[in-house]
């Protein structure tokens, strides 16, 4: 009993402790919030300075004043004013399209407000993204320059698709209609309200492929930023980053996937090139190949025939001969019906195979929003350092180790890192 009472006191007093600690954590980080919402306007200032959040990070403590990182700039660069720039924050590509155009606006405003003041802005993760490209939109000379923290940078490029491949693709509106019929089945409704619902599924996802395919192929198309100056953009990141292992992990299990199910699929195009170059041989050589059949025919049957002695074997030799005399025709037109059959059967169990591999790019490509699920079918995106090109990238080095901190923030908390871009800053101005 008395052990029962110790523990329940021991467990009690940890459940105050930490609820302590958790509320004195929130006062401060509302106060800090209180006291950095209002980045006030300067009459004349040296430089402005745009930070924009990243994922679910509308309130990023290192966008308010009095940050480690607004402290250090403002100790290089002098009167500095700083603005925050909010967008949803939501991981998506529509939601981070939309930000880009807002930002796109307010650093033209920006500029004709303040002419002849330089323009930077600090972006972290996907803000990175959506700073690039407002400067994409917008134009270069937007800004004066630009520091991506930790930016997970979006590379797209069309997916190769092969023959075979391509024809299968509108089977797989098989899919969702079979998904949608056995989710009521178990239900024992009755097998019309099943097709109900197999059909409502299939034409609600080719609605969602529709919508989100063709929409997220143009946005994706922009992340080419050839056209901005590598020197106007310097990429800030630290070893280990957390969000870049999640992403570059999912991307990993979907080309082992692929890697693993390529060989049916090369095998399955390969049958499928050597049918047609079948069928085309014997199409032009017909004559030819049914001449070499009889030739060979003739003396087989005839051997055939010397060997048996009874009427069974009599039979067969008989039937042999029929065979092999008229093997090329045979051939022939079980190649060029088959040549079709075996399309259709091959379409029909291609979506089968192809499966795990478009369900594997669907979940890896989740990570960076829910379009590329669908569109992830056509486009192959991958998360990288950097744009297509040449760019500057500082990898951060002695970092301080804590488990507290996690590496994709770090960027904007480490002395070695807000010196780096304070220092940059400094020198463009």
């Amino acid at each position: 009993m008395a052990l029962l009472v110790a523990v329940g006191l021991y467990l009690s007093t940890l459940l105050v402790a930490v609820g302590f600690a958790f509320c004195r954590a929130q006062i401060y980080a509302l106060r800090a919030r209180s006291a950095g919402v209002r980045h006030g306007e300067i009459a004349s200032p040296s430089a402005i300075i745009t930070l924009v959040h990243g994922t679910w990070a509308q309130d990023a403590d290192w966008t308010l004043e009095g940050s480690v990182l607004c402290s250090a700039i403002c100790e290089d660069v002098g009167s500095v004013m700083f603005r925050r720039f909010r967008w949803s924050g939501r991981n998506t590509i529509q939601a981070r399209h939309k930000a880009a155009d807002r930002l796109a606006n307010d650093l033209e405003s920006v500029r004709d407000k303040y002419e002849g003041v330089p323009v930077f802005v600090i972006a972290h993760s996907h803000g990175g993204n959506i700073a690039l490209s407002a400067l994409k939109r917008g134009g270069s000379g937007l800004v004066n320059g630009l520091v991506c923290l930790a930016t997970p940078v979006i590379v797209s490029r069309k997916r190769y698709i092969d023959t075979v491949t391509r024809r299968c693709l509108p089977l797989f509106n098989l899919v969702p209609f079979v998904l949608g019929y056995l989710a009521i089945l178990p239900f024992d409704i009755s097998s019309l309200w099943c097709v109900v619902s197999g059909l409502g599924t299939m034409l609600i996802i080719r609605a969602a492929f529709k919508m989100w395919g063709s929409k997220v192929g143009e946005i994706l198309d922009q992340t080419y930023y050839a056209d901005i100056p590598e020197q106007k953009v310097l990429f800030v990141r630290a070893p280990g980053d957390e969000a870049s292992i999640v992403i570059s992990t999912a991307q990993g299990l979907s080309w082992v996937v692929r890697k693993l199910l390529s060989l049916p699929l090369k095998l399955a195009q390969a049958g499928h090139t050597e049918i047609e170059q079948w069928k085309s041989l014997l199409g032009t050589r017909f004559y030819l190949v049914l001449i070499a059949s009889m030739a060979f025919s003739l003396p087989v049957s005839y051997l055939i025939s010397v060997i048996s002695s009874d009427t069974v074997l009599g039979d067969i030799s008989s039937v042999a001969l029929l065979i092999m005399f008229f093997g090329p025709v045979i051939v022939f037109v079980t190649l060029f019906t088959g040549s079709y059959v075996s399309q259709i059967l091959g379409y029909i169990l291609f979506p089968i195979i192809l499966l795990p591999i478009v369900l594997t790019m669907a979940v890896a490509s989740l990570a960076l929003g829910p379009e590329m699920t669908i569109a992830s079918v056509v486009r192959d995106v991958s998360v990288e350092p950097c744009p297509r090109g040449t760019w500057r990238v500082v990898m951060l080095d002695d970092l301080p180790h804590s488990s507290d901190d996690l590496q994709h923030s770090i960027v904007y908390q480490a002395k070695q890192a807000c010196d780096l871009i304070s220092r940059w800053i400094a020198f463009r101005l």
